[in-house]
């Protein structure tokens, strides 16, 4: 049996991806794991504690994923390593839609007097994958396998790509996994060296 603990945060961020903060109560929280708001609270001091819970975990989730995406793209070419950590964050979250939806609404809806300590908390946990993206570019750019540019500018480039392709899949049926090798070509070539 779940524990009543893990059913508040999954019914929780089912919720907060599809209604927003504002648009969740405790109420809803309580009657879609079953429990009265008085069960609720004995877990949970508010809504905010709740909020602050599954951002957590998602955030820890975040942190997981890209080590083992990292992890796993040892070894390989510049182009494949990028190719993979592309491919693995996209697929990850496009299976994974609460997930996203959760932290697609996070910067503009999480609660105002969240959002400065939920802002500090994500430049932390992204200052490790700045570091390893920078080193990666700089590395491709030392082999001149890609254009000379500031490697911190060609990894804004890379997350705006990818979150960009990840926001589309999941609004626009037809573009659906195979497609992502495709765009990914699109984007390398745009990198590429012009000697």
């Amino acid at each position: 049996m779940i524990p009543t603990k893990d059913r508040i945060r999954k019914e929780a961020l089912s919720l907060f991806a599809t209604k927003g903060f504002a648009g969740t109560s405790m109420k809803d929280i309580a009657d879609g794991v079953g429990i009265s708001k008085a069960a609720l609270y004995s877990h949970f001091s508010g809504k905010e504690d709740i909020f602050l819970e599954v951002y957590k975990q998602l955030a820890n989730d975040y942190i997981e994923l890209t080590l083992r995406l990292f992890e796993a793209s040892k070894g390989m070419e510049v182009r494949e390593k990028l190719k993979h950590i592309f491919t693995g964050y996209i697929l990850y979250y496009y299976k994974n839609r609460e997930y996203q939806g959760f932290w697609g609404q996070l910067p503009l809806l999480s609660p105002s007097e969240l959002k400065e300590k939920i802002v500090k908390d994500i430049t932390d946990r992204e200052r490790f994958f700045q570091e390893q993206m920078e080193a990666i570019f700089q590395e491709a750019i030392k082999k001149n396998e890609i254009r000379e540019d500031k490697p911190s500018k060609m990894v804004m480039s890379f997350r705006a790509m990818r979150d960009g392709l990840l926001t589309w899949m999941l609004l626009v049926p037809q573009i659906n996994e195979e497609l992502v090798a495709s765009f990914w070509d699109d984007y390398w070539y745009g990198l590429s060296s012009r000697d």
